[in-house]
This record gives structure tokens, sequence and C-alpha cells, in this order.
């Protein structure tokens, strides 16, 4: 499991970068940090116990990657392909995707909490068990993807598609909904209400 030690910078709540007692946002020479984690990150297709909070990637090509544990909470991605890969177990809260591609990728048990997505392609990929809570999509494709048990509560989709999805346990609670597509999928076995409201 990734490293839990909390930043020394005084007051700071952030997760401390893994080989270092501050966080991004604290380390001195913080440029050539994220360089190193970057290239890192390129270089390894096995992504694990890595905790890289307030990262910041651009125009990077992560296909075929296997990120497992690890946090990037808080982060910036911007047109990153992380078609076919897997990730599994890990941590992406408070961030922001940009023109980001997950095509054909496994995701489970994965937290996007409070997140931002804006022009990203899910498309043809197994979501399962994951954490979508109070995120918001705008333009973004889901199509013929398996979202089994993951939860949308309180998120906010404008112009989204779940085309031929299987949403068996998906949960919608309380999401705003806005030009969403849900054609040929069972949004019958989802959850869009609660039995004792």
């Amino acid at each position: 499991m990734f490293n839990f030690d909390i930043c020394k910078h005084e007051g700071c709540k952030s997760y401390s970068a893994t080989g270092y007692d501050y966080c991004l946002l604290h380390i001195n020479e913080s440029a050539d940090v994220i360089e190193n984690y970057r290239k890192t990150v390129m270089k390894q297709n096995l992504i694990r116990n890595y905790n890289i909070e307030h990262l910041s990637l651009a125009n990077e090509d992560l296909q075929n990657k296997y990120i497992i544990v690890s946090n990037f909470s808080n982060s910036a991605f911007v047109d990153i392909d992380f078609s076919e890969s897997k990730i599994l177990f890990s941590l992406f809260q408070f961030s922001t995707f940009k023109n980001c591609k997950f095509n054909r990728t496994i995701i489970k048990y994965t937290n996007f909490a409070g997140s931002t997505f804006e022009g990203c392609d899910f498309s043809e990929s197994d979501i399962v068990n994951s954490n979508f809570i109070g995120v918001e999509a705008a333009d973004c494709n889901f199509n013929d993807s398996n979202l089994y048990y993951t939860n949308f509560t309180n998120a906010a989709l404008s112009n989204v598609t779940f085309v031929d999805c299987n949403l068996k346990k998906t949960d919608f609670y309380r999401s705003k909904r806005d030009v969403v597509n849900f054609k040929y999928s069972n949004y019958e076995e989802a959850e869009f209400e609660r039995s004792w409201e």
C-alpha cells in the first residue's frame, strides 16, 4: 500500500509524495521531482504503491499500464491516453481530466469522487465497483461499457452517453442529467431513487 505519511509542511493535510517527506506542492525544486515522476510513469508498465498527489500531466501516452494501489488525487490530466490499461484500487479523487481516453480499460475499486471530466472517452471499458460520486462530466462517452456497481450519486452529467452499457446496480441517485443517453442499456436495473423516500 502507498505511503500514508502526511506532508511535513505545517498545516498541509496531503500525503507526502513517494520517496519524500513533503507533497508535490511543498517539495523544493518540485519541477525536477515532477519530471522524474513523469519519466518513471512513462517508462514503467507497472505503477504500484505510488503516492503522487497534485501531479500534472499533459499529452502523454499511458496505454497498457497497470496502475494498482496508487494515489493520484488532486491531479490534472490533459490529453492523456490510458487506453487498454488496468487501474485497480487507486485514488484519483478531486482530479481534472480533459480530453483523456480510457478506451478498453479495466477500472475496478477506484475512486474518482469529486473529479471533473471534459471530453473523455471510456468506451468499451470494464468499470466495476468504482466511485464517481459528485463528479462533473461533460461531453463524455461510456458507450459499450460494463458499469456494474459503479456509483454516480450526486454527479452532474451533461451530454454524456451510456449507449449499450451494463448498468446493473449502477447508482445515479440524486444525479443531475442533462442530455444523457441510455439507449440500448439496461437502465431499469440501475438505481435512480431510494426505496425509503
